[in-house]
C-alpha cells in the first residue's frame, strides 16, 4: 500500500489521460458513488459550484434533465451506484461513468454513454482516488485545475500524527468549509487502521459536542483539529476557544495544517496525509491496511437476504 500512496500524484495524470471531455453543458453535476469511489466527487465540490455528492440509492429528488449525473464505482458492481445509473437513464438525465468495468461498465458500454475505463490495480478504491479524480476532472473539462501532488513530502506530518494518536480513538474537527477533510481522516482510520474514529465541524461543535469532552477520556481519546492558514476570523475564534477549553480539561490537542495554493490542492494533500497516518497506525499495530473483511461480509449477507 505504500507504493499506492506514493503514486497518487501520478494517478491524477494517468486518470486524466484515460478520459475524454463530456460533450454538452449542465447546470449541476450530481456525483454518485460510495466509499472510496465517492472521493472524486467530494474533491470536485471543492473546485467548482453546483456539485451534489450523492451517497445513496437512485438520485436526489431534485435531479432534473439539466443535470449531469456521474456514476463512479471502482469495482463496477456497487449496487447503490448502479441504481443511480438506472434512475438517471430512466429519467432521461445525461449520465457518465467512471469504473474499472463490472456491471456498471457493461451498462455504460451498451448504452453508449460517456465512459472512462480505469485499470484495475487490485488495490482498494481508497488507494486509487487519484485515477478517479483525474478522470472526473478531464470529463468535465477541468484538467488544468489538477495540481501537482508529492506524497513523499507529506509522510512526516502523518507519522507525527499517528504517534500523537497512538492507541487512542481520534476525533477530527475542522471548520465547516473543511468538514469533508475531517470526514476523510475519519474514514481512513476506520478502513485502514480498523478502529473507530469520529469527525465533526465548527461551529456546531460548540453547540453540543464540546460537552462530551467533560467525560474522563484523556487516556482513550485524541482530539485533532484541522486548520487552514486562511481560515476566517470567526472560525479561528471558534477553534482557538475549543482548543483552550479541551486543553484545560487535560487533553492533548493535535493540529493538522492544510497545505496548498488552492482549496483542491489543500484537500488532496490532506487526503494523502490521512492515507499515510492511517497506514502507519495500521502497520504499527500489525494490521493489514488494505483488508476489508467486514465490508465484504456485509455485502455477502446483504446479497443473500
Amino acid at each position: 500500500m505504500r507504493d499506492a500512496i506514493l503514486s497518487l500524484g501520478s494517478q491524477l495524470k494517468d486518470g486524466a489521460a484515460l478520459a475524454k471531455p463530456v460533450e454538452g453543458t449542465s447546470s449541476r453535476v450530481i456525483c454518485c458513488g460510495m466509499g472510496g469511489s465517492s472521493v472524486a466527487g467530494e474533491m470536485l465540490s471543492m473546485a467548482r459550484d453546483n456539485v451534489v455528492v450523492h451517497w445513496d440509492w437512485e438520485l436526489p429528488v431534485t435531479a432534473t434533465s439539466g443535470d449531469l449525473v456521474v456514476c463512479t464505482s471502482w469495482s463496477g458492481g456497487t449496487a447503490e451506484t448502479i441504481s443511480s445509473y438506472d434512475a438517471a437513464r430512466a429519467a432521461g438525465i445525461p449520465v457518465a461513468v467512471i469504473t474499472t468495468g463490472g456491471e456498471l461498465g457493461r451498462k455504460a458500454q451498451s448504452d453508449g454513454v460517456p465512459l472512462t475505463i480505469l485499470p484495475d490495480t487490485k488495490t482498494p478504491p481508497r488507494f486509487n482516488t487519484g485515477l478517479m479524480i483525474g478522470a472526473l476532472f478531464t470529463m468535465l473539462g477541468m484538467t488544468e485545475q489538477l495540481p501537482a501532488i508529492d506524497a513523499t513530502v507529506l509522510e512526516s506530518a502523518a507519522v507525527t500524527l499517528a504517534g500523537d494518536v497512538s492507541a487512542k480513538t481520534p476525533v477530527f474537527y475542522a471548520s465547516y468549509p473543511w468538514r469533508k477533510i475531517a470526514g476523510f481522516f475519519k474514514a481512513m482510520v476506520n478502513e485502514n487502521a480498523k478502529r473507530h474514529s469520529w469527525s465533526a465541524s465548527f461551529p456546531s461543535v460548540a453547540h453540543n459536542e464540546i460537552m462530551g469532552w467533560a467525560g474522563n477520556y484523556q487516556s482513550t481519546m485524541a482530539p485533532i483539529v484541522i486548520r487552514d492558514m486562511q481560515e476566517l476570523p470567526r472560525d479561528r475564534k471558534d477553534i482557538e476557544a475549543f482548543i483552550a477549553i479541551v486543553r484545560s480539561m487535560g487533553y492533548t490537542v493535535s493540529t493538522i495544517g492544510l497545505v496548498g495554493a488552492s482549496p483542491l490542492e489543500k484537500a488532496l494533500n490532506a487526503y494523502v496525509v490521512a492515507l499515510w497516518a492511517s497506514w502507519h497506525m495500521a502497520t504499527t499495530a500489525g494490521i493489514d491496511a488494505a483488508g476489508t473483511k467486514w465490508i465484504d461480509e456485509f455485502k455477502r449477507l446483504k446479497a443473500n437476504n
